[in-house]
């Protein structure tokens, strides 16, 4: 079962991706909603008002969970993965080593949509993504793999259990990233104790 964070947001999208890889889902809005889960997405929005949204216990367990289970990230989702946002304070869950800037590419009037270079499933992949607000990845640590960059920048980064986009995918329904995070939770569950789907 891989959860979609509910709270605000496209994630109805992240689930309409997901079902069309056959996947289970299940919406996550509360503690006990996240404890059925084996994966999470979180999806983009707006992040300070994901973390009012958030509750404090929620907010705990989101940790934890990110620090050891699969979690991708789109937009906000990276932001809030983040290890360091440049220039804020803001409490982030930090499972993912990279610097970011939020809305490093203007204001929702400046949105665009771009092709996306990169590598997904292990090929080379033309991406379709929608950059809305969107942060821009500064620096990465070394345990950080970038796997798509547009204009020479990172836009999709993997580490470990993480996998994060500063775009949004499924706004246009391309299903490459979804596809390539359900590889790695499978490949987290056979590890474990089996294929979850």
């Amino acid at each position: 079962m891989i959860g979609v964070l509910a709270l605000q947001g496209a994630f109805q999208r992240h689930v309409y991706c997901l079902e069309k890889l056959n996947i289970p889902t299940k919406l996550v809005k509360t503690r006990e909603d996240l404890k059925a889960c084996h994966a999470l997405v979180l999806p983009g929005g707006e992040s300070t008002a994901h973390q009012k949204l958030i509750s404090p216990g929620l907010w705990a367990d989101l940790k934890e969970f990110s620090h050891s289970r699969p979690v991708m990230g789109t937009c906000c989702g990276l932001i809030l993965l983040a290890k360091k946002v440049k220039d804020d304070d803001m409490p982030t869950l930090g499972a993912l080593d990279i610097l970011v800037a939020r809305n490093a590419y203007g204001p929702q009037v400046e949105s665009f949509e771009a092709e996306v270079e990169g590598v997904c499933s292990g090929k080379p992949s033309l991406i379709k993504g929608c950059f809305i607000r969107a942060p821009q990845i500064l620096e990465v640590g070394p345990s950080v793999n970038i796997l798509a960059t547009y204009d020479s920048k990172p836009v999709l980064v993997e580490a470990g259990k993480i996998l994060a986009c500063t775009f949004h995918p499924e706004l246009l329904y391309d299903l490459t990233v979804h596809r390539h995070f359900v590889e790695m939770v499978n490949r987290n569950n056979l590890a474990q104790s089996g294929r979850f789907h």
